[in-house]
């Protein structure tokens, strides 16, 4: 049996590519809900609060039924899916938080003062632990693939 790390396959990538769109429709429409329902309710600091958790718990149960359940991937696959979310979900957030929202940099960046309370950096943090997580350390007993 082979120690050398297996390679990332491309193929992974594309899907967990895919994935991560899906992921951002989710965000996009809870952030909808926020600033809707949630924040008229119970202001902008705790709608920011909510929406964070939710978000969090809609993508650890996405995760977990994908990586968790229905693929096979290494962890080096893993990690390198878990970084391609993360670059990805800033470089939406800032590019479309500005060039398209009209945002400041200096409010896209208020979001990541956790010593303010905001605390949207635990979502960055889940995007990038989430495929190990479900994907190498949480194993479903019902994986198609067998792989235990």
């Amino acid at each position: 049996m082979s120690t050398a790390p297996r390679a990332v396959r491309p193929i992974r990538v594309v899907y967990a590519i895919g994935l991560w769109l899906g992921l951002a429709v989710l965000a996009i429409a809870n952030a909808a809900v926020r600033e809707v329902l949630v924040a008229p309710i119970v202001g902008e600091y705790w709608g920011h609060l909510t929406s964070t958790v939710t978000y969090i718990t809609a993508l650890f149960v996405v995760a977990s039924r994908y990586f968790g359940r229905y693929t096979e991937h290494s962890v080096r696959e893993l990690v390198v899916i878990g970084v391609l979310w993360v670059v990805m979900t800033v470089l939406f957030e800032f590019g479309f938080g500005h060039y398209v929202m009209g945002n400041t940099w200096k409010a896209l960046l208020r979001d990541y003062d956790l010593r303010a309370g905001r605390i949207w950096s635990l979502v960055l943090l889940a995007l990038g632990v989430a495929p190990v997580l479900f994907g190498h350390y949480v194993k479903s007993p019902t994986r198609v693939d067998g792989d235990q």
